[in-house]
This record gives structure tokens, sequence and C-alpha cells, in this order.
């Protein structure tokens, strides 16, 4: 007789899961500090980016998360100030009556992350403008995709404490690279002031100021009043 071999089961080669390189969920983000720069690839920003229920960019190699924080606590705040959003809705409300009749300007929002190809960043300003149609792309994850403009004429940011410097110097510098950008906004929330950068035929930036003593600054053929972005605002003391 001859004796059958049976092989031994396979044993089941239980594969780890990689700790995510930041929280999915605000309540877990909000226990970490203000301002977190974690080094990552733009794949890394894709699997966070689908579920992610907070805020967070791709720029310069790193993942980049960035909260304002309570005046009195000085805990990271998990959602934007009153007068970030009364800013923000002011600005919707201004240049959709400048531009009601222009039917190739759209306006979007903070939840549609813009793409910069070169540097391969992916930034949210606080509203894009797009002219003409816009244009996008998609990267998926695990059956869900994440969604990006790649085409603004126009950006905005509403300035803070938090993320002053990372907008005037990183982010903008990133705007610059986007082919299709015409002006760079920057709203001050604190004090009455916009700040404009705008590309010149060759290719240079020009820079303007426009503060309580100036009526408004001109954003592509019309004039955007200082007063309407800044109606019913009131500065905290």
């Amino acid at each position: 007789m001859v004796a059958t071999q049976i092989a031994p089961p396979e044993k089941k080669v239980k594969i780890a899961r990689r700790k995510p390189l930041l929280p999915h969920k605000l309540i877990d983000r909000l226990g970490l500090p203000a301002e977190v720069r974690i080094p990552a690839t733009f794949e890394d920003w894709i699997e966070l980016s689908v579920d992610c229920d907070y805020r967070v960019e791709y720029i310069n190699g790193h993942l980049v998360s960035i909260f304002d924080t309570d005046a009195k606590t000085k805990k990271p705040m998990g959602q934007a100030t009153l007068t970030h959003e009364q800013l923000v809705a002011n600005i919707i409300a201004a240049l959709n009556y400048l531009f009601y009749s222009n039917n190739d300007l759209i306006i979007l929002g903070s939840n549609m992350p813009t793409f910069i190809q070169e540097g391969k960043a992916t930034v949210n300003p606080d509203l894009s403008v797009v002219n003409g149609t816009p244009h996008t792309m998609s990267y998926k994850y695990n059956r869900r995709s994440q969604t990006v403009l790649t085409n603004p004429c126009i950006v905005v940011e509403v300035l803070s404490q938090g993320t002053r410097s990372y907008d005037l110097v990183e982010k903008k510098n990133d705007y610059f690279k986007i082919p299709s950008l015409q002006q760079v906004i920057f709203v001050e929330q604190y004090w009455k002031q916009i700040i404009s950068y705008t590309r010149q035929s060759d290719h240079r930036w020009l820079y303007e100021e426009c503060d309580d003593t100036m009526e408004g600054i001109a954003v592509l053929d019309k004039m955007l009043l200082l007063n309407d972005v800044y109606k019913k605002v009131t500065f905290a003391e």
C-alpha cells in the first residue's frame, strides 16, 4: 500500500493595513496641532481626500492641513470663522452680480480642489472662477474618486491668522504655475484690504493693494467694490 501524503493547510497571511498618514475624521484631526505637514506622495493625497472630513492639500511633497486656533483656548478650530464665511458669501454675490450677463463665467466654491500640474500640487481656494467649460480630472481610489479642477481663470483666498503665510507665499507661487490663471485675489478678514496679482502679457504679475481709501479693484473688465466685499462684516475687537 502506498501512503498518501496530505499537505498541511496553508496559513493565511494577514496583510497589515498601513496606518493613515492623517486621520480621516475631523474629531481625530482636532487632537493634532493647528498646522500639520507630512511628507507624502500625490497618491497618498488621493487616498486620504476621497473620504476625509476636512480639507487637506498637497503641496511641495507634503500633505498640509492648517486650522485656525480659538482665540481663548488656543486649540485648533474645526470650522471657518463667521467673518471668513461672510466674506466668501459676499464675494460670490458680488461676482455673480458683476458678471450676471456673462454666461461663460462660472463661480465655484472651496469644495472643488484645484490641480496644479507643475509640481503636482492640489489646493482648495476659497472660490474659483472658470471662463468657459470647466476642465477636470478624476482620480480613483478603492472604487471612489476625487475630481479636481485644472483651468481656473481667477482664484480667491480669504486670509486667516493660521493660513496667511501659507497662502501668500507657498500657494501663491503654485497658483502662478497654472496656465489658465489670470488673477489671484487675497482678502483680509481682520481689516479692509484686498491684494491682487494680475497676469500681464509678458507673463509678469502686477501687484495691487486696495484698502478703505480706495473704491475697489479691477476683476477682468469690472470693478469689485471694497464695500461690497465687506458688506455687513463686523471685525472682532
